[in-house]
């Protein structure tokens, strides 16, 4: 779209249309921040997202923020149909994405393919159920990361409450080098639980 950036929020739960996350991704511009109306997604009543059976568009632009870290989202990929399509997929870089619960992606919840991408923050900001942290279970890999990316905050591997197991085959998947997971400052340590194969799994050429 010929636009400057802006605020893109979310006002629907439907999988595509006007105010829906699909719309906000497909309108895309870089330095766009992507937001969810608490009032349609409440922290403490988590609604879902059903997608499918197209994936989502990929963050391509850079310097985009997805920010579902004040409310209360889940995306379910269960009836999407394309064979390693992830949740969010991250094509670009300078992005970040927080606050989001990922399930049942025959992919990575979140595949991310560009550089210096933030995936999560610190689960002690914001009002949603893990704060900036992301939560990705039950999907084919949790997260996949290429080269120089940060991961913080993140539940792979449980649900919100880290009560109940919901394993991926690889919690982690890394494929390239300078990428940080994980932080000694509070709420932003990662916890990856329950994965069939590896928690954190390290692809070398």
């Amino acid at each position: 779209p010929d636009r400057p950036a802006g605020t893109c929020t979310v006002t629907s739960a439907a999988d595509s249309g006007p105010g829906t996350l699909r719309d906000c991704l497909e309108n895309q511009v870089s330095g766009d921040v992507i937001t969810f109306d608490s009032t349609i997604f409440p922290p403490t009543s988590p609604v879902t997202i059903h997608v499918g059976p197209e994936r989502l568009f990929w963050l391509v632009e850079g310097n985009i923020t997805l920010d579902a870290s004040n409310a209360g989202v889940i995306l379910d990929g269960s009836s999407v149909t394309g064979v390693w399509d992830p949740g969010i997929g991250v094509a670009s870089d300078n992005n970040i994405v927080r606050g989001l619960q990922i399930y049942h992606f025959p992919g990575a919840g979140i595949g991310v393919q560009g550089y210096n991408n933030t995936i999560g923050g610190s689960r002690l900001v914001g009002s949603g159920p893990t704060g900036q942290g992301n939560v990705l279970s039950s999907n084919l890999l949790g997260l996949t990361i290429s080269e120089g990316n940060q991961v913080f905050g993140n539940i792979i591997g449980l649900d919100a409450t880290g009560t109940q197991a919901m394993g991926n085959e690889v919690g982690i998947g890394v494929s390239g080098p300078f990428n940080i997971i994980g932080s000694l400052e509070a709420g932003k340590n990662n916890i990856i639980s329950a994965s069939i194969f590896e928690g954190i799994g390290l692809c070398a050429d």
